[in-house]
């Protein structure tokens, strides 16, 4: 039988929304030998959740999405972030309908991003390294409304500085 322990007084931790967190995960075999693994977890904003604004977006439960719900667009929905990062994690869909959105820093493109997959799947990672050094900027999130497979789907944020 293993043991775990969440932190120091043994009680979960509820860890809040865009906290990074470093876990230590020790394993002990039966003569008492240690080893350990260091992870580091995001805890994502759900989509209806600070620090990210929609603009042409529609929200809707979702059984499988973080924290049951997940927002998407089929024309040219915006999401917006202020935050001070150079790296956005974006939690969507990858799907035979899903198209592409541009990605903005300050008003520049600085890359797009396909969300087409041949099959669905859900609470897929997309990485969105920005260059440059963490600082305050506006990243805007547009979708394309690309032909033929013109949706996109967010269900969390993550922001990493």
């Amino acid at each position: 039988a293993g043991s775990a322990v969440y932190s120091g007084s043994g009680v979960p931790y509820q860890a809040p929304p865009g906290t990074l967190l470093r876990l230590v995960i020790t394993a002990r075999d039966a003569a008492g030998n240690a080893t350990s693994t260091t992870r580091d977890v995001l805890v994502p904003y759900d989509d209806g959740a600070a620090p990210q604004q929609y603009a042409g977006w529609t929200a809707g439960s979702s059984s499988g999405s973080y924290g049951g719900r997940q927002r998407s667009t089929t024309g040219s929905g915006t999401l917006t972030l202020r935050t001070s990062t150079n790296r956005v994690l974006v939690v969507g869909a990858r799907c035979r309908s899903c198209g592409r959105f541009s990605v903005s820093v300050d008003g520049r493109v600085v890359q797009t991003v396909d969300t087409y997959g041949a099959s669905s799947q859900r609470q897929r990672l997309l990485d969105l390294r920005l260059a440059g050094a963490p600082a305050l900027h506006t990243i805007v999130l547009r979708a394309l409304a690309t032909a033929g497979r013109p949706r996109v789907v967010v269900d969390a944020v993550g922001l990493v500085a």
